[in-house]
This record gives C-alpha cells, sequence and structure tokens, in this order.
C-alpha cells in the first residue's frame, strides 16, 4: 500500500460571470487575508521580479523573497479558482495566464487581480449608465422572494459605488419600495411614514417587513391547497363510504367495484341509448297485450292488425 497521503486543493470557484463577481470577489478577498497576501493583489507591497537578484546585503532580503512566495501562492489560489468548464471562466482563465512574463514566471497575482477588476468593475462612462439603468429598471415580480431582489439591488448599488457613484440609504429604500408589487401596500405605507416623520429606517428594517409578509401569503397559500386537498379527499371518502354501506362487490353488469347491478349508471345508460333507438325504429321494450311477444306495443302488433 502506498504511503503517499493525498492532500486536498480547496478553492472557492468562479464561473466568470459578472452576477457572480462581488460575491467571489469578497470571499476571495477574506481568503488573502487570511494566507497572507492580500496586499500582493492590492499592489500595497512590491513583488521583485524573478528575474533581479536580491544582495545578501539587502537588509529586507528575507522579507523581499517572503512576497516573492506570497506572490506565487496568490496566483496559483487565483488561477486554481476558475471553473475553466464554462466560456465565461475559460475568458478569465486566460486573463490571469496572461500576467506571465519572464520576469515573473509563476504569474503576477497583483496584475491579475488588477486585469479582473478591470473587466467586472469598469469605470467608464458607459459601463456607469449601464449600472444606473439597471438599478433603475428593475421590477419586483409577482411570487418573488423580496430578500432576493433587495439583494440583486444591492449588488448593482455596491458596483456603483466601487465606480465612484454613491447612494445613502434613505434613496435606496425608496427606490425599492417604488419597485415592489401591490401585495405588499401596506407595508410600503407604512415605511413611508416612518421616513415622512423623519424616523430611522434601516434597509435590514425594510427586508424584515417585507419578509415577514413574503411568509405570510406563503403560509396562507399553504393553507388553502391543504383545505382543497382535504376537501377533495373527504368528497372521495364519503363516496366511498356511500357505496360500502349500499354494497360490497363488484357489477355483474360493468364489472366495477361498490355497486351491484341495479345501481349501474352504465347500464342505466345503456338502456336509455336502447330506448331511444328503438323509439326511432317504432319498437318497444315492453310486451305487447295481444299477442304476447317482446319488442312492441299492442297498436303496432301486426297479429292484430
Amino acid at each position: 500500500m502506498s504511503n503517499a497521503r493525498e492532500e486536498t486543493i480547496r478553492v472557492i470557484s468562479f464561473d466568470g460571470k459578472a452576477t457572480t463577481w462581488p460575491s467571489w470577489k469578497e470571499k476571495f478577498l477574506a481568503k488573502a487575508k487570511k494566507k497572507g497576501y492580500k496586499k500582493i493583489l492590492q499592489k500595497k507591497v512590491e513583488v521583485i521580479k524573478e528575474t533581479e537578484t536580491i544582495p545578501d546585503s539587502d537588509p529586507d532580503k528575507n522579507e523581499k523573497l517572503a512576497n516573492r512566495e506570497l506572490n506565487e501562492n496568490a496566483y496559483a489560489d487565483l488561477i486554481l479558482s476558475i471553473d475553466a468548464t464554462k466560456p465565461t471562466g475559460r475568458t478569465v482563465f486566460n486573463l490571469i495566464r496572461n500576467t506571465k512574463s519572464d520576469d515573473y514566471p509563476d504569474g503576477n497575482a497583483a496584475n491579475a487581480w488588477t486585469a479582473l477588476e478591470k473587466k467586472f468593475e469598469p469605470k467608464t462612462a458607459p459601463s456607469k449608465a449601464k449600472l444606473h439603468r439597471l438599478f433603475y429598471k428593475a421590477e419586483m415580480k409577482k411570487d418573488v422572494d423580496p430578500i432576493n431582489f433587495i439583494t440583486y439591488l444591492e449588488d448593482i448599488r455596491s458596483r456603483l459605488a466601487d465606480a465612484g457613484i454613491k447612494m445613502d440609504d434613505e434613496h435606496f429604500i425608496l427606490q425599492v419600495l417604488n419597485t415592489v408589487t401591490t401585495g405588499y401596500a401596506t407595508e410600503v405605507r407604512l415605511i413611508e411614514e416612518k421616513l415622512d416623520k423623519s424616523e430611522t429606517v434601516t434597509i435590514d428594517d425594510l427586508k424584515d417587513r417585507l419578509s415577514l409578509e413574503y411568509e405570510r401569503v406563503l403560509k396562507w397559500k399553504k393553507h388553502e391547497e391543504e383545505d382543497e386537498d382535504e376537501s377533495d379527499k373527504s368528497d372521495e371518502e364519503n363516496e366511498k363510504a356511500f357505496f360500502s354501506t349500499q354494497f360490497k362487490g363488484r357489477c355483474n353488469y360493468c364489472g366495477k367495484y361498490g355497486h351491484n347491478a341495479s345501481r349501474c349508471r352504465q347500464r342505466m345508460r345503456d338502456m336509455d341509448n336502447q330506448d331511444n333507438n328503438n323509439q326511432k325504429n317504432g319498437k318497444s321494450n315492453k310486451t305487447c297485450n295481444y299477442c304476447g311477444k317482446y319488442g312492441h306495443k299492442e297498436s303496432n302488433c301486426r297479429n292484430k292488425k
């Protein structure tokens, strides 16, 4: 048996989509701080080129060598985090890989991070305009969890802030109130009254109120569905109970369980159809009083005529 130990490399996967970038960025920076290379990514620490020799007389030699190693670790974690099985992931993968050079053969984590921020956090006028449109055109659809909708708007707000456009909480709350569905009219009115009175309303307060109403509506719908199911079940059980008190067995006419031939609906329908056909053909389902034969009345009896 091999004594080699297999180690699992834990990564925070990124699919390369703009919608998942904010959350992945926050997680990766938290991991970077824990592993000691966050300052490398943010270019707060200089990483000496591999082609540059650090003299032994340099008092900061050990620190510079340590920063080189941190840069390599940061680059490795970045490249391993990308899900290259998707087209968007492959684009980001190549973006990071292109930071390799003769000076940095194992990659330049700081340049890679800067490239990612330029791609997903552009600060150009068109990109800002696009974020504005996304924020002010967003409308909550029916049956959508308000927490998910508010989180979506918070994400856009955060991206606007990264682009240099700040938005205070009251402005954000008013925009949410203007875009929720009519089912939250009462909650909207109460929050607006608080704002009119200059009372403090936080985004968490907004979430709590809308979420409470959402859960209440879901609970009502669930009870209504359960009541309908119980009603259908009761009708079915009552029907079975009725038939069970009348007859226990199968019908000799149609073969179904729960009734006998005298109560068979199929037999009754067939008899009605037969009567209709007989009337059309001048026949009857009765016995003739003159000749005693079945299938006609005395008034139609040929023998009597």
